[in-house]
């Protein structure tokens, strides 16, 4: 399957945040960051919340798109 230029520019925004978050709070804080991740995911599907997350993802592609559009 082929990557779309969303998926590497999805890639390379996550490693700008992964890096900020080791320089910060070291891999302990990494590690942390990403367990709250998973849980808050977890916890929004046992709640039947799917729906509202995908609201947020979709909320934060078309951000993303819009700045793309004004640089």
């Amino acid at each position: 399957m082929r990557k779309s230029f969303a998926d590497w520019e999805s890639t390379a925004a996550f490693s700008v945040i992964v890096y900020g978050i080791v320089q910060t709070h070291g891999i302990e804080g990494l590690t942390t960051a990403t367990f709250m991740a998973g849980f808050l995911i977890i916890g929004m599907g046992l709640a039947r919340l799917g729906n509202y997350l995908l609201t947020i993802l979709h909320f934060i592609n078309n951000f993303r798109l819009c700045t793309l559009i004004l640089m």
